[in-house]
């Protein structure tokens, strides 16, 4: 009986530790998730803002996510089911998963590569792609593949703005990279990368100006053409949750990241605010276009300026050694 009773303690001391951090973590999802409700509120507010027109009552907005619980689920005929209906949940799980990975002070503490963020966020983007090709929809299909021909230039422009970066920094791990704008923030020196970080995290989450693949502001087709109800809430919220990430790396890369929750609460705010305002201010912009100047310009361009950054650091350390 001793040693049951011993064993059950056992157990219990080597659970309560997960026990706590699975806790910890349910708490920052949910958290995680009320702040990407509270993004979309205020891009509807200031979006109707600045385009001079009046937006949704404050109850029904918040109204829209309980309807679309109670609202009658739709799968087409032609769906493939198990990937229909999996891709919404796929699409929230992941983004909310890889927000865990910020160096936020909230117990949950990690040390990691810049590099492993920045690829691994637009996998949630996938998840679309997986919804698109499950529902069946050549329309839904083909805005599929034109999301996955933009993302492809700007991760490139992405993965060279992140490498001069990391030069600057001389380091991979976030922590460091945040460190080294103790003096100055990468944002003043890299000031042109720091212009096209925001387009190119715009690119990447499918955003207006760049949201051609989902005709939101044009046909009914594209990635959420056959979606409704709950699963279309869900594809809308993990975009949200995909901008607060990409907002929050953009801190860190470009803003010095911050050493308090409010630190964080501002400068993620103020770079959502600047996507919020090229969505608004900014007309669409045509596939073929988009392409032919992010491959011919602006790629170019930043490898240019990485070529910049690694002579300008081999110079001035090399003086200073």
């Amino acid at each position: 009986m001793n040693e049951l009773l011993s064993q059950a303690a056992e157990f219990f001391n080597d659970f309560t530790p997960l026990a706590k951090i699975c806790g910890r973590m349910a708490i920052q999802a949910v958290g995680i998730v009320f702040a990407a409700m509270l993004l979309q509120f205020f891009e509807e507010r200031l979006t109707a803002r600045i385009q001079m027109r009046p937006p949704r009552k404050v109850c029904a907005f918040f109204a829209q996510p309980v309807k679309a619980f109670f609202k009658e689920p739709f799968v087409p005929l032609t769906a493939q089911k198990a990937a229909y209906l999996s891709a919404p949940v796929l699409a929230l799980t992941l983004a909310v998963f890889f927000c865990f990975f910020l160096p936020f002070k909230t117990g949950f503490e990690t040390s990691f590569g810049a590099l492993y963020l920045m690829f691994a966020a637009p996998f949630c983007v996938y998840a679309f792609v997986l919804g698109a090709w499950g529902s069946g929809s050549r329309f839904a299909f083909f805005g599929a593949v034109r999301m996955i021909a933009q993302i492809l230039p700007a991760q490139l422009i992405m993965g060279f703005i992140l490498c001069s970066v990391l030069i600057s920094a001389g380091s991979a791990d976030v922590r460091e990279i945040m460190s080294a704008q103790k003096k100055i923030w990468f944002a003043v020196p890299h000031l042109p990368l720091f212009a096209l970080y925001l387009p190119c995290a715009a690119m990447t989450i499918v955003q207006t100006p760049f949201n051609s693949p989902k005709a939101a502001r044009g046909l009914a087709s594209g990635v959420y053409a056959e979606y409704g109800g709950m699963p279309y809430q869900m594809m809308k919220t993990a975009e949200s949750v995909l901008e607060l990430l990409l907002a929050a790396l953009g801190v860190i890369l470009f803003l010095g990241g911050a050493s308090s929750a409010w630190g964080w609460l501002l400068k993620t705010t103020a770079v959502a605010f600047a996507l919020t305002v090229m969505k608004a201010a900014m007309s669409d912009v045509k596939t073929e276009l988009l392409m032919r100047e992010s491959f011919k310009t602006v790629l170019p361009f930043t490898v240019l300026w990485l070529f910049l950054t690694a002579a300008a650091v081999l110079f001035f350390d090399g003086g200073a050694g």
